[in-house]
């Protein structure tokens, strides 16, 4: 039986052997930033939904990256 770690604890073999961890898949998106707010945020976070499932990746928690991206945009006022 193999016995797989990550960051110091043990996993199931399903992760260990997800090509995304050894190959580091992932996908990302460039946003806009204007007036203090994402450009089609809701757009760009279901393209990167749709674009990870492609590669069998899952976003963990969409509305936490929402929080995070409205956040930080507000506090940048425009940029990319």
């Amino acid at each position: 039986m193999n016995v797989f770690w990550l960051n110091g604890a043990p996993v199931a073999d399903a992760l260990a052997l997800h090509r995304g961890l050894h190959y580091g898949d992932g996908v990302f998106r460039t946003c806009l930033v204007h007036e203090g707010g994402v450009v089609e945020l809701e757009r760009q976070l279901a393209k990167l939904a749709q674009d990870g499932a492609r590669l069998e990746l899952t976003l963990e928690d969409p509305e936490a990256l929402k929080r995070e991206a409205i956040a930080l945009a507000a506090k940048q006022g425009r940029g990319a």
